[in-house]
């Protein structure tokens, strides 16, 4: 299902939501830090913050959190807490300021749990700031591998956050070495083109649109958005998608090399795309391809 949330008139968002049956019990959340610039440039909330919602799918759910060191809640907790919900209820939290992050946030609990996180306003190098979230992936659902390619229309590349589930995680991107990283901690990057991400561990990644003004010379092509990109164990072999009503639209197309046969509208893609690119060594090619609404 796509989800479109609007905080403002100034700020909204898209995201996916999943089925309650993709819901959990262990999660490690990955978010934003907030828009951390002047009054001038955030005036139009009261305020800009991580933050992370937890939806209870079942009555009698207890819910352990034990906060990121950054996480900077609201409710001033910094060690393990717990939350008591029923079905339905929904517990959310906030960082005190924009520069706090509840990236690394360990989530847990008796029953399945639906988790959303990410920053209210987020800034992703850009003029304008705009909402950032996603629903979160269980832990069960990690993998250590995740694809992806530039969003089109971009001049330079993409941000991406990858975030570790367990100690000496190393973290390789286009089979180069980036970083060894502990539980809960995160590494940022800037890549243009495909890239892969390799871990020895479970790794999750997030695949973020800088916002317009950001490209050289600067565009005002879209704002600030997030993807958690899927393993490619959890890809699957048919999609339907929505393509609003804009004058140019874009699919980003991952398509396993050794692939027979993809079609997209029923027109082979080999017709409509001449520009797919192999993901480092991961088996897997991705082609930006032009749709209509």
């Amino acid at each position: 299902m796509i989800c479109y949330t609007r905080l403002t008139d100034y700020y909204d968002s898209v995201f996916v939501a999943s089925p309650t049956v993709a819901s959990g019990t262990n999660f490690c959340l990955l978010a934003r830090e907030g828009d951390y610039r002047s009054y001038e440039y955030t005036k139009y909330d009261s305020g800009m913050y991580s933050q992370f919602e937890v939806v209870a799918t079942a009555n009698d759910t207890t819910i352990t959190i034990t906060p990121a060191a950054n996480a900077g809640l609201d409710n001033l907790q910094t060690n393990v807490y717990t939350v008591n919900l029923s079905q339905g209820e929904v517990y959310q939290a906030q960082s005190l300021n924009a520069t706090n992050d509840v990236t690394g946030t360990i989530i847990t609990s008796d029953q399945p749990i639906i988790v959303f996180a990410g920053a209210n306003t987020g800034l992703i190098g850009a003029l304008d700031s705009n909402v950032l979230t996603d629903e979160q992936a269980p832990t069960n659902s990690w993998g250590d591998e995740m694809l992806a390619v530039s969003f089109a229309r971009r001049t330079g590349g993409d941000e991406y956050r990858v975030l570790a589930l367990n100690d000496n995680t190393v973290v390789t991107t286009n089979g180069r070495t980036e970083v060894t990283l502990q539980s809960g901690q995160w590494y940022d990057a800037e890549i243009g083109g495909p890239v892969e991400f390799q871990a020895n561990n479970p790794i999750q990644v997030a695949h973020f649109a800088n916002g317009e003004g950001y490209d050289s010379p600067p565009n005002y092509y879209g704002e600030d958005t997030e993807i958690l990109l899927p393993s490619p164990n959890e890809y699957s072999t048919s999609y339907i998608v929505y393509s609003p009503s804009f004058a140019t639209n874009f699919l980003n197309l991952i398509v396993a090399t050794n692939a027979a046969f993809t079609t997209l509208d029923g027109t082979n893609v080999s017709l409509i795309a001449t520009n797919f690119v192999a993901i480092g060594s991961s088996g897997y090619a991705g082609a930006q391809i032009p749709v209509l609404p």
